[in-house]
């Protein structure tokens, strides 16, 4: 099998033919992930494999966002409960991680869901 490296972190994946989305870092997403501990960096990495491999994810790695349309949460179960929100581009292959937060209360903190679905517009709008 050949392999090529993932845009997120650099390890070796499977082939573009075994791959059913790629996944994406906005700015934001990427400036959150180089502040978390590398066991955090890893599950998300993890996760994102995941996404690549199967398209999607389901319980307990990835939630949608009630009443949020299109808005996904990505789960990374650790110590400080991480956060990132993602979105599946329109009839595309791509999945963009826009940004991520630590998650301290039950409640998802609305801040936090108005800065995704800002991120989300402006690339909707780009892709036009």
């Amino acid at each position: 099998m050949r392999y090529i490296k993932c845009g997120i972190c650099g390890f070796e994946m499977g082939t573009l033919k075994e791959i059913k989305k790629k996944v994406l870092l906005t700015s934001e997403a990427r400036d959150f992930l180089n502040t978390v501990a590398e066991d955090v960096h890893e599950r998300f990495t993890m996760i994102c494999r995941k996404i690549e491999q199967y398209g999607y994810l389901v319980s307990p790695y990835g939630e949608k966002i009630e009443g949020e349309n299109g808005l996904f949460a990505m789960r990374i179960l650790s110590g400080n409960n991480v956060r990132f929100f993602y979105f599946y581009m329109d009839d595309s292959i791509y999945v963009w991680v826009l940004n991520g937060y630590e998650k301290r209360s039950r409640k998802v903190p609305k801040n936090e869901i108005r800065k995704a679905l800002r991120i989300k517009r402006q690339l909707e709008s780009a892709d036009e």
